[in-house]
């Protein structure tokens, strides 16, 4: 059986996160069943607590594309809401969008934020696995 490690470790985060996993499985995903502390027990080196700290940022961004794509769902859902756009209506979905620097809209009273921004997120979280590769490839 697979540990959440193993699964850092083989890419399959990233991969399921960027091709045909559904919402339930993405969120299954993100909040793994093992703690983070369990895994920081396996780190050995130095690189190895570098590469689950690199681990432990891309959980938080997978985390952060949740809430995002939550809030794009709801959205979807009320024909009286512009298409194509995720009303900003909580605090951290406010943050997000900040943390991000995603494009804001606002028509109206509402501020919106564009539905490719679950994209934009799984882009940073991308670049992130992409120096975990490296950090774990030794380059």
């Amino acid at each position: 059986m697979a540990t959440p490690w193993h699964n850092f470790r083989q890419g399959q985060i990233g991969y399921s996160c960027h091709s045909t996993a559904s919402k339930w499985q993405f969120g299954d995903l993100c909040y793994p069943q093992k703690s983070r502390k369990s895994l920081k027990d396996k780190a050995n080196t130095k690189k190895e607590e570098e590469l689950l700290s690199v681990y432990e940022r891309v959980l938080h961004i997978y985390r952060d594309s949740l809430v995002v794509w939550k809030n794009k769902i709801e959205s979807s859902s009320k024909e009286y809401l512009p298409k194509g756009k995720i009303v900003i209506i909580s605090v951290e979905l406010d943050d997000i969008q900040r943390k991000y620097s995603l494009p804001r809209e606002s028509i109206g009273k509402l501020e919106y934020i564009s539905e490719d921004s679950v994209r934009r997120i799984w882009a940073v979280a991308r670049k992130e696995l992409e120096h975990a590769n490296t950090l774990f490839a030794g380059k």
